[in-house]
């Protein structure tokens, strides 16, 4: 056999042996799916799994340190992460411009798994979420349990983990909605994340603990207990604090109702009182930022002193705070996010041209939250007008905030955009100006007039709607000639959230001239 011939065998072995290679790895490796026994498994890679499904959905699940398919032995290292279910566009910070922030807070949370391949679970295999599984046992080989994997196990009421582990992390809603009382974290844990735990009363974290995330110790925790050789976190006053005191990560049930903050802490977590019994909290010159959520749905808190440094009010941080009526002079305030005051109506809010303040921040495109904010005089961004707050941007003049319940709401000739909510209970009346381009918020109003003056119809956004919160009749007035076009263009806004149109034949809303 002459050279030539030696090269081309040779190249054809080394394909044969790539292919084959290949074809093994394809067989072995990550993103295959299969049943054994009661578990529904995602390889990883030639040698590991996930537990992504079930098939027993009730009394004790345990889950095996390894499994063997097809001649395969495989190692169970991680519970597979779930999916928010229920929304098509998952809903972000910028999203949020209806009635409820994305503050994740504790509760129900609804999830899904898919898999990766797009493909569905066997007709015979069930999510692990929302089983009725009583008790789960883990194998001391995972390092992983999935975002939301145990989310409303309602009948979940122990995890036995194995004695250590070499590095355990505990996802974002892992046992959101489960009936645990207590959780003994194993040596090794490493890292809970987000509401990992959902509203355990009892918990215990190993000295292994490194990362604790928003909303792991919550207002439903009654106990907490650090272990001594923990150097990462302390408990004081029962606030879970880092080490050093820097960084405040949660409050239990039982905190006082008035704090008064270390003085060492210059961090305030996300969620840190979220829902907590809290009355009054004492900040100190160290904190610069009040953080997103910090303080939602505190439906007793009355005041928050010392905020004379802070500079950013977070996304949601008082979302919710009915009764707040005082957070001091806010004197080197800069920034005011989305929500930051959603359902906050008695605390008083003084904002200037040197304030960034999100259009959201004190009301929603399909709510209504009537909140005390003043504004510096001759200010060259914001203004009140008939009631109505409003801010300057370039050429665009937007109405954020309807300050208070009024019969008549009187939107100012100038105005370009409405981004809120406006009309209410008592409303009767809503003129619009004629310089209106842009609507994303809902009106409502007790029977009377909404009345269009622009010729031009307005872009109505995906909140845009009118609801009659009376019996008498609503009457849609616009320019003349113009009465087709805005009935087209309102009903095909409200029509494409799936709700129906605005204008029946025997409508309590008309449109005329």
């Amino acid at each position: 056999m002459n050279k030539h011939w030696k090269n081309v065998i040779l190249v054809l072995t080394l394909i044969v042996g790539v292919l084959a290679m290949s074809m093994t790895t394809q067989a072995a490796g990550k993103g295959k799916y299969f049943a054994s026994g009661k578990l529904y498994y995602h390889t990883l890679s030639k040698n590991t799994v996930e537990v992504c499904a079930t098939k027993q959905t009730t009394g004790i699940l345990t889950i095996p340190a390894s499994v063997s398919y097809k001649g395969t032995k495989y190692k169970v290292v991680k519970i597979a992460d779930y999916k928010f279910g229920g929304e098509s566009v998952p809903v972000s910070d910028d999203t949020v411009n209806g009635s409820t922030p994305n503050l994740n807070l504790q509760g129900d949370h609804t999830y899904r798994y898919d898999r990766v391949d797009g493909k569905n679970i066997p007709s015979d295999v069930n999510w692990l979420c929302n089983s009725k599984i009583s008790k789960l046992v883990l194998p001391s080989t995972i390092t992983y349990i999935g975002d939301g994997a145990f989310s409303g196990c309602k009948k979940l009421k122990n995890v036995e983990f194995a004695k250590k582990y070499k590095k355990l992390t505990i996802g974002s809603n892992a046992f959101v909605g489960t009936n645990m009382k207590n959780v003994l974290l194993p040596s090794g844990t490493y890292e809970l994340k987000e509401n990992a735990l959902g509203t355990t009363a009892i918990i215990k974290f190993p000295a292994s603990v490194k990362k604790i995330g928003a909303g792991v110790v919550n207002s439903a925790t009654k106990k907490v207990i650090v272990d001594k050789k923990n150097k990462n976190f302390k408990l004081k006053d029962n606030m879970l604090y880092s080490y050093d005191e820097k960084t405040l990560i949660g409050v239990t049930a039982k905190v006082s109702s008035n704090i008064i903050l270390s003085s060492k802490t210059t961090r305030i977590a996300e969620k840190a009182f979220a829902g907590s019994k809290v009355e009054t909290v004492t900040l100190n010159a160290n904190i610069s930022e009040i953080s997103r959520g910090a303080f939602a749905s505190c439906k007793n808190l009355l005041t928050v002193a010392g905020t004379e440094k802070v500079t950013k009010i977070g996304y949601g941080a008082f979302y919710g705070c009915g009764r707040l009526n005082n957070i001091g002079a806010l004197s080197n305030l800069t920034e005011i996010e989305r929500a930051a005051f959603w359902e906050t109506e008695n605390c008083p809010v003084t904002i200037s041209a040197k304030v960034t303040v999100d259009d959201y921040a004190f009301s929603g495109a399909a709510s209504k939250t009537f909140a005390k904010v003043s504004v510096a005089a001759n200010d060259t961004m914001y203004s009140v007008v008939n009631g109505l707050l409003i801010k300057t941007a370039g050429d665009k003049k937007v109405v954020i905030l309807q300050a208070q319940d009024m019969e008549k709401v009187d939107v100012a000739e100038g105005v370009t955009d409405l981004a809120v909510a406006v009309g209410g209970s008592k409303c009767k009346e809503i003129t619009l100006p004629a310089s209106l381009k842009n609507q994303s918020g809902k009106l409502s109003i007790d029977g009377g007039m909404v009345i269009y003056k622009s010729v031009a119809v307005p872009t109505f956004g995906y909140y845009f709607d009118i609801t009659n919160v009376g019996k008498n009749k609503i009457t849609v007035v616009v320019p003349k000639g113009t009465s087709a076009v805005y009935k087209f263009a309102m009903d095909n806004a409200v029509s494409a959230r799936d709700d129906c149109v605005l204008f029946y034949d025997d409508a309590e809303i008309a449109i005329t001239e």
